[in-house]
């Protein structure tokens, strides 16, 4: 799957008491995103119950089986699917703690472990919310081991978007329509991001442009 223009955005569903407590949350995080450009694969954390959280997962992954082992295994299949698609970044909310976005957190993070191209990974806390804070195993997450990972710690939901615009302007920033004409010579240099080389084109002007996966390109 490639989605070279979209986001992956996970967070606590089953822990929440009810499952309208942080669907503002969600909702507020998902308008950040959408204000720079990027569309959202799946808007399924913003429903208020659990008829609307269905109707929103089938209308970003199609219909869902019957209820039951069945329906679970093709949800986490799909997810699973989406953080190792060709996506731009994955972003989560991670104030709830949750067995799912942690094991969603693992596979964006580790992503070249698995040969696949880094992206950044932005986790959001709101300071205070959980009694026992948040767990060591993301705040314990390091520049010098992930250098590609982002933990940003909110207090009002008003204070998303700002707190976000950083690492978001510099995602739109690298965005590159898939059918951009350049001319140019092919060479590599490190992700700033994971520190990996990358395969790109240097353009006659010295602006670089990396090569991913879903660009359109012709060699003459």
């Amino acid at each position: 799957m490639t989605h070279p223009h979209k986001i992956f955005y996970g967070a606590a569903i089953q822990g929440a008491e009810q499952r309208s407590d942080r669907a503002h949350i969600n909702s507020r995080i998902i308008e950040a995103i959408k204000s720079f450009g990027f569309e959202v694969i799946t808007e399924h954390t913003t429903g208020l119950d659990f008829d609307d959280t269905a109707n929103k997962l089938e209308a970003s992954i199609g219909p869902l089986p019957p209820l039951g082992q069945e329906r679970t295994a093709f949800i986490r299949n799909k997810m699973i699917q989406f953080v190792e698609s060709d996506i731009r970044a994955a972003v989560f909310e991670v104030s709830t703690p949750s067995l799912g976005t942690g094991i969603e957190i693992a596979h964006a993070y580790l992503r070249p472990r698995m040969g696949l191209p880094a992206i950044p990974v932005i986790t959001l806390y709101q300071k205070e919310f959980w009694p026992n804070n948040l767990s060591a195993m993301l705040k314990g997450i390091t520049k010098a081991e992930v250098p590609y990972f982002h933990l940003i710690e909110y207090g009002a939901a008003e204070d998303i978007f700002e707190l976000m615009k950083p690492a978001l302007s510099q995602l739109n920033e690298s965005v590159v329509p898939d059918n951009i004409k350049t001319s140019g010579r092919i060479t590599s240099r490190k992700c700033r991001h994971c520190g990996h080389h990358e395969m790109g084109v240097e353009k006659d002007n010295g602006e670089y442009i990396a090569l991913k996966p879903g660009m359109n390109v012709k060699i003459s």
